[in-house]
């Protein structure tokens, strides 16, 4: 046995230790750590082996692990599947994002992008791969229009712009690029027929430089019953071009000087435009009349016709717009007396014939009274 103060070997029966006089205290020769690992070799149904000393100052020395309870397991459990569901969410919307760039949107966001950056070719290669997502696009048409335009590529830019028109795109600066390459062709007929597709009056404001006002004509449609006098009026003194057959003023069209009369009966429709020094015309204005002159009633005369013994003046009621004539015993006509003013009845039996003439010519029938007259 060994002393447990100073580990010297005690004899069997000795109760003092003989070196260093403490009382015995009997110390097994195994190691407590001995038993710990037979214990743990019996436990895994293993032969047991004793370890050596050093094994066993080292075990001794290392602290004893905790296995890892059921909440910590959890705890990482959780932690890995979020770290997995995060790696899955970033992935899809990668996967959107990625097939977001290939769609018509993706690629419009990066040829408007383009276009504001000034980086004219990519623009137009993105809205053309856009063009093949989504086929007859004004945007797409739009952004190839206004790049080709900055990239002075006029008969392109035309070409485009024109097409994203055609397709009802509202973006100002297509009408005003437009406008501009026409105005360069001067090719003001082709502005004035963009004008008068539009509706908005934002991007009507674009045209103000290169609209002539329509002409006035007076008097307005309509029937009438004598010569009508025509008047037409233009805005800061641009030129007129009137027909009165229906053909177009353009192209067949009379310059106006001054008011002038119709002066036959019949259907006119008079087609009139306005056009500037710069060829530039107005839209054209279309007015139809009818004439069918209005013949004078049969004229009046007093005293009727009888028998009389006293000198006596005869009176001729006529209209306004009209003249009278008279003639006795004849038919009377513009070669026959004009009446002026009542006149002596003539002695004898006779016959006044008197007949009306209005400002448009027309002739009234004739009007007979039979006068007798026997001073």
């Amino acid at each position: 046995m060994k002393c447990a103060n100073c580990g010297a070997e005690i004899r069997v029966g000795c109760v003092y230790c003989p070196v260093c006089g403490k009382e015995a205290q009997i110390v097994s020769d195994y190691n407590i750590l001995e038993d710990d690992y037979l214990d743990s070799l019996l436990q895994e149904g293993e032969k047991p082996s004793v370890p050596s000393k050093s094994k066993q100052k080292e075990k001794a020395a290392k602290p004893k692990q905790e296995k890892p309870t059921g909440k910590k397991s959890k705890k990482s459990l959780y932690i890995v599947f979020f770290i997995l569901l995060f790696v899955a969410a970033f992935a899809l919307i990668g996967g959107i994002l990625f097939a977001k760039s290939l769609s018509y949107e993706g690629r419009m966001e990066k040829a408007e992008d383009a276009y504001e950056k000034k980086a004219y070719e990519k623009a137009i290669s993105y809205a053309k791969q856009a063009l093949e997502k989504k086929k007859e696009d004004a945007l797409a048409y739009a952004v190839i229009g206004k790049s080709y335009y900055q990239k002075k590529e006029d008969e392109a830019a035309k070409a485009y712009l024109e097409k994203a028109v055609e397709k009802q795109q509202k973006d100002t600066e297509v009408y005003r690029f437009l406008i501009d390459l026409y105005d360069k062709d001067s090719d003001y007929e082709a502005i004035s027929d963009l004008y008068d597709e539009i509706k908005d009056s934002s991007i009507q404001k674009l045209f103000q430089d290169y609209i002539v006002e329509a002409p006035v004509v007076e008097p307005e449609a309509g029937s009438y019953g004598e010569y009508p006098t025509i008047t037409i009026n233009s805005e800061y003194g641009a030129d007129i071009l009137y027909t009165l057959d229906g053909s177009s003023p353009k192209e067949d069209g009379m310059f106006y000087q001054e008011p002038f009369p119709i002066e036959k009966e019949g259907k006119y429709t008079l087609r009139a435009v306005c056009v500037d020094a710069r060829g530039i015309y107005s839209k054209e204005v279309k007015v139809k009349y009818e004439i069918d002159l209005d013949v004078p009633d049969l004229p009046t005369a007093s005293p009727a016709s009888g028998t009389y013994t006293q000198p006596t003046k005869i009176t001729i009621d006529v209209p306004v717009g009209c003249r009278a004539y008279y003639a006795w015993n004849a038919n009377p006509g513009e070669q026959s007396t004009q009446y002026t003013e009542p006149f002596d009845m003539i002695e004898g039996n006779n016959v006044l014939s008197i007949i009306l003439i209005n400002e448009s010519g027309q002739t009234s029938g004739v009007q007979k009274y039979n006068y007798v007259y026997m001073p």
